[in-house]
């Protein structure tokens, strides 16, 4: 049961996120080195955005400012995921082909939310865990290994949000 849940996820992922399993050694630590790239570049803009505001506009540290980069950043997701789980869940050609397959009806639904979780995942890693590397480089006290997997906890559980709120209010869409 669970087996032919995580082969849809499989399916999905390898067309979703362009991931060959036969692919070369150097291509995944291409790919991987990409990501990474990209967390460097958020952190890096993440950082001079913080520091503009907090010595350059001489506005006093507090977590005010950073909570509405993570709300901004929230309800940019949602969005996405409203649109993305209308085109995904409903109207989507490849339904017809995984219906088809020999698993519950319902596992097909529940493997493409469970992939727009990891792709909405790997967006939080590249843009949330930034800022909240940035926050804590930029304000004097802050980054501590407790602050680290504290910004890895929330990088890891604030696509729920969006994932759910994007597969709920994308219903009356359809």
């Amino acid at each position: 049961m669970l087996r032919s849940l995580w082969t849809l996820i499989k399916l999905q992922l390898s067309e979703k996120l362009k991931w060959k399993s036969n692919a070369s050694v150097g291509y995944k630590v291409a790919t991987i080195a990409k990501r990474i790239g990209y967390m460097a570049v958020a952190f890096g803009i993440f950082t001079a955005l913080f520091y503009v505001i907090f010595n350059v506009l001489f506005l006093e540290p507090n977590t005010e400012y950073f909570v509405f980069f993570i709300f901004v950043l929230q309800i940019i997701s949602i969005i996405s995921c409203v649109v993305q789980a209308s085109n995904v869940l409903y109207t989507s050609k490849d339904n017809a082909l995984l219906l088809t397959y020999p698993v519950k009806h319902h596992f097909v639904y529940i493997s493409k939310i469970l992939v727009m979780y990891i792709v909405e995942l790997l967006k939080s890693l590249t843009l949330v865990f930034p800022l909240f590397m940035a926050y804590g480089t930029i304000v004097p006290g802050v980054l501590s290994a407790n602050y680290v997997l504290s910004g890895l906890g929330y990088a890891i559980l604030l696509p729920f949000i969006p994932v759910l709120l994007g597969a709920i209010i994308s219903i009356p869409f359809v």
